[in-house]
């Protein structure tokens, strides 16, 4: 059995064994990774065992067709009455969730969140902080929404314990990246009341040739979720959220695969890249305090390939030599 392997199964095993009132659902989304790599059968192999011992372990089996639709399995298949979303090459444990969990049940909250840590792996420089718990306390849903909107908040999973029954309501949207988002997009506005724990609960490990760095992408994802953003959040946070959630990643997505994306595909992104970043978007950017951000903006729309070049000479100095 290989390191990673037993490092998912020691994970697991602690949280069954913690004494936490917890299932363990496991989500085999049947994705070719998933299929062919060497270590997805030992760790099968551990849930039928420990399911098979009467353990709180169970195992799902999704259809292959992405993320959304195995997490909306997973919602669907699950007992409980909160979720918490994490992934197979990440580090948690059941400290992480006794926090989540304990701020739920003594505030009976719809959703908690919670901070959270950020490792890139193979890249120069510290540990990003996800700091969703800062401002401990309580607020509605709708509130929440608005900070999603602006950026105060993270469209991150694997730092929010969610009511079980407002996921399976709202669903998770067929997309290939950023169903997380768009899910919290449409789940939040039903939240009555959201917990903030400002604790660290969680370790994401970006990784080359996960869903977010490698080169399989749907250039439309973000533009979906910018037309939900829309329908929930106000106006002058939206306008803000174009530029800096949507329409700069996407551009700088469209950089960084280079040839990967079909160049059709490559060209109808960055038109609808330059037509997003109106002059008006622009200054609500500037105003709303984020003047590098705004300045991107300008340089992307006024001369988007003097930007692509220095984005990804900037990001190919930020790899460690001899490392993805």
């Amino acid at each position: 059995m290989g390191d990673a392997a037993a490092s998912l199964i020691a994970r697991c095993h602690a949280l069954v064994a913690s004494g936490l009132d917890v299932e363990l659902l496991v989500v085999d989304d049947r994705s070719p990774v998933a299929r062919e790599g060497a270590e997805a059968e030992p760790f099968r192999a551990w849930i039928r065992e420990t399911a098979a011992a009467g353990s709180r372990v169970r195992l799902v089996v999704g259809d292959g067709v992405g993320v959304a639709a195995a997490r909306n399995r997973g919602a669907g298949a699950a007992r409980g009455r909160y979720l918490w979303f994490v992934d197979d090459d990440d580090d948690w444990g059941p400290d992480g969730a006794a926090t989540l969990l304990d701020a739920a049940l003594a505030h009976d909250a719809d959703v908690v969140m919670a901070d959270a840590v950020l490792v890139r792996h193979g890249r120069v420089g510290r540990a990003q902080v996800v700091a969703d718990g800062r401002g401990a306390g309580e607020a509605s849903g709708a509130r929440v929404v608005e900070d999603l909107v602006a950026g105060r908040v993270s469209g991150h999973l694997w730092n929010k314990l969610l009511r079980r029954d407002l996921v399976v309501a709202a669903g998770f949207p067929d997309l290939l990246r950023h169903s997380d988002l768009a899910g919290l997009l449409r789940l939040l506005p039903a939240a009555g009341r959201v917990v903030r724990v400002p604790t660290p609960v969680y370790t994401y490990r970006v990784r080359d040739g996960s869903l977010l760095t490698g080169d399989r992408m749907r250039w439309r994802d973000l533009p979906d979720c910018l037309d939900l953003a829309r329908e929930v959040g106000p106006a002058p946070a939206v306008e803000v959220f174009a530029v800096v959630k949507v329409a700069v990643p996407l551009f700088q997505d469209v950089a960084r695969r280079g040839t990967s994306l079909p160049p059709s595909e490559a060209a109808e992104a960055r038109a609808w890249v330059r037509a997003a970043l109106t002059p008006r978007r622009i200054v609500a950017t500037l105003r709303s305090g984020r003047p590098v951000a705004a300045l991107g903006a300008l340089v992307m729309r006024a001369a988007p390939r003097v930007y692509a070049g220095v984005y990804r000479r900037r990001r190919a100095g930020s790899v460690r030599p001899g490392r993805g």
